[in-house]
């Protein structure tokens, strides 16, 4: 790797690999690089003061650099981290779904869970869902790279580049990918399952709460019934001894 690539390093970004200088199809390696700063955000300042697409220098093809090999195996190294992340994220989602799916099946069959329970497990939905899109939007960003990556690697396909490194990473990205998916259909199914078993169980408390009002109506209809009629027994025998009392 050159000094220029050490240096585009330090900022995410060979500076060697100029979107221009690489472009040997004109606009639509451009519209790519267009792609990719969506993912590198880091690139925005370095490229803001570059000519825009449609410009001469972008239409005319220009020669590659000489340290193309370096710097095209220094894209494939980040690919690979990328989505060796990516996997290690699908998998704590994965795995915090299972776990909220055993949570909902066990607070269904809990005899007495309080309202506080309750809150915590729409909290824990809420999260998992705020996470559920962000790897999404992560899936969108790798993909878009792996685009963008597969493009370099088409322009570079000459002998001194060696492929490997790009196609590993490239596979990297498609095993990542690969996982996440299982981990959106587990994800989903502990969605329906939890908001379900809650659902059934604040249906049921429901329930039980109306049905111990209308049992404390009863009650309190049975205890005023009974103190009437002590109240009339009382003012009845209140009556008499005024009467007895003259005879």
């Amino acid at each position: 790797m050159t000094s220029s690539d050490a240096n585009g390093a330090e900022h995410g970004y060979s500076f060697t690999d100029h979107p221009f200088q690489m472009a040997t199809i004109g606009d639509t390696h451009a519209e790519a690089m267009k792609v990719v700063s969506a993912g590198h955000k880091r690139v925005k300042r370095y490229n803001s003061t570059e000519p825009t697409a449609t410009s001469t220098r972008a239409s005319q093809p220009q020669p590659l650099p000489t340290d193309r090999p370096s710097t095209l195996t220094y894209k494939a190294a980040r690919l690979q981290r990328t989505a060796g992340i990516l996997r290690q994220y699908c998998a704590r989602a994965e795995y915090r779904a299972t776990t909220l799916k055993s949570k909902a099946d066990q607070l269904a069959r809990l005899p007495n869970v309080s309202s506080l329970t309750l809150e915590l497990m729409e909290k824990t939905l809420d999260d998992i869902q705020s996470e559920h899109t962000g790897l999404m939007q992560d899936l969108e960003i790798l993909a878009a790279s792996a685009n963008w990556f597969q493009n370099m690697v088409n322009l570079g396909s000459m002998p001194e580049v060696d492929l490997a490194a790009p196609t590993a990473a490239i596979s990297a990205v498609h095993e990542a990918l690969g996982a996440y998916r299982r981990s959106v259909e587990v994800m989903a199914e502990s969605f329906q399952t939890a908001r379900q078993k809650v659902s059934e169980y604040r249906r049921r408390r429901h329930l039980e709460y109306e049905q111990l009002a209308l049992q404390r109506q009863a009650n309190e209809s049975c205890w005023e019934r009974l103190l009437r009629f002590l109240l009339g027994e009382l003012l009845v025998w209140t009556s008499w001894f005024p009467e007895a009392a003259a005879e």
